[in-house]
């Protein structure tokens, strides 16, 4: 311990603590008394107002609880023990409402100091106390009053925030230029995306049922499903644009009709695409390539097997568009909740295609651009990961 510190509890420097009221997501308006629920509380280390996110009308809410400047406030519940604690504080000006699962602690000392000095600290995330059937790992007042910091005086606290905030300033700047930089990338990639699939003289218009092989999955038996086995089954939430995420809930068939084989075997090259999702909404349509081997495609889901590989991945760059968006989604069918496109309208769908030379210059190009955002994503990942933890880094320097 530094000279001069004392080790103190929560509870023995806070004037008040408090849970916040309950808000239904009903209960938000866009207008209103400012307020903050659980999940606006992030890795940061104070919030503003503008920074309230939410807005309620107050007068539906029982037992309304407020917070104002300098309190601080705790996330009580999360997922993980890694959510517990999470801890802001409130640097504006006006009242705002404080919803539940987050607790308010009123105190006499700097706010930035305590956020800081909290943030540093594996006691707080030590306090989960159980978990619930749905595996909410939380935490109550009592446990978090007795969690110890040190507190040093008010003028060595402001010292010392005074010397966090310039570091983690540079820091944050390093992080938003990697962010730039992979913004305009993207931009840069969208609108040579656009401007490449711009149908142009020479372009024919074919129906893609001409062009492609095309197949639904098929509707496997949920009981016949394993942790592991030889062939995996592709489920629709498997597939994102661009991207199988075979680790997502992965399940296994280990044994398999020869004729069912036939029909639901994917193929290296294949393009896969989910026909099932919300009504209007436009949340699927994702279309990836098979670049694995034993994947079963599973309903709701279809296959588009092209003669050419270089017209697969032009079709693949094609459906990042909202030419082939509003095309796809031109017809949809469906119930009122759920929407759907057929393996028919799929069949018969328009598309322009170049011929094979220039499908294959459009390819190389895009494939150059598509590249270089991806180096860009995980360096920028790397630079966040590298300044989360030089700021981890100068927070154990100051308090340990």
């Amino acid at each position: 311990m530094k000279e001069g510190w004392t080790y103190k509890k929560l509870g023995d420097i806070a004037t008040e603590m408090f849970r916040g009221s309950g808000i239904k997501r009903d209960q938000i308006t866009v207008e209103g008394t400012p307020c903050v629920r659980y999940g606006e509380i992030y890795t940061t280390y104070n919030i503003s107002f503008s920074e309230c996110f939410s807005h309620t009308n107050v007068e539906f809410i029982s037992s309304p609880k407020y917070f104002s400047h300098g309190d601080l406030l705790f996330a009580i519940t999360g997922e993980s023990v890694e959510d517990i604690g999470k801890t802001i504080a409130y640097l504006g000006h006006e009242r705002c409402l404080l919803g539940g699962d987050i607790v308010c602690m009123k105190h006499n000392q700097n706010p930035k100091y305590l956020s800081y000095a909290l943030s540093s600290s594996e006691a707080i995330r030590q306090k989960g106390i159980g978990k619930t059937k749905l595996k909410v790992v939380h935490t109550n007042i009592p446990a978090l009053s007795e969690i110890r910091i040190p507190i040093p005086s008010l003028s060595e606290q402001q010292r010392i925030v005074s010397r966090l905030d310039a570091a983690f300033s540079h820091i944050d700047e390093m992080k938003a230029n990697a962010e730039k930089q992979l913004s305009e990338a993207r931009a840069l990639f969208q609108k040579s995306l656009a401007k490449a699939m711009e149908p142009k003289e020479g372009w024919k218009e074919m129906f893609l049922g001409k062009i492609a092989y095309i197949f639904s999955g098929y509707a496997f038996k949920s009981a016949d499903f394993k942790d592991y086995g030889k062939y995996q089954v592709l489920r629709i939430g498997n597939i994102k644009q661009n991207l199988l995420r075979l680790s997502e809930n992965a399940v296994f068939i280990d044994k398999i009709d020869d004729g069912l084989l036939k029909k639901s075997l994917l193929q290296k090259g294949d393009l896969v695409i989910t026909q099932t999702g919300t009504r209007h909404k436009r949340d699927y349509g994702f279309v990836a390539m098979v670049d694995k081997i034993n994947l079963l495609l599973n309903q709701r889901n279809a296959c588009l097997r092209f003669d050419n590989v270089i017209t697969a991945k032009f079709f693949l760059y094609y459906s990042y568009t909202e030419l082939f968006k509003n095309s796809f989604f031109a017809n949809e069918g469906g119930t009122v909740g759920q929407g759907n496109v057929g393996l028919g309208t799929l069949k018969d769908m328009c598309c322009h295609f170049p011929p094979l030379s220039e499908q294959q210059r459009i390819v190389e190009r895009l494939d150059a651009l598509s590249a270089h955002v991806r180096e860009l994503e995980e360096n920028q990942k790397k630079i966040i990961s590298e300044c989360d933890a030089l700021k981890q880094a100068l927070l154990r320097k100051v308090f340990e």
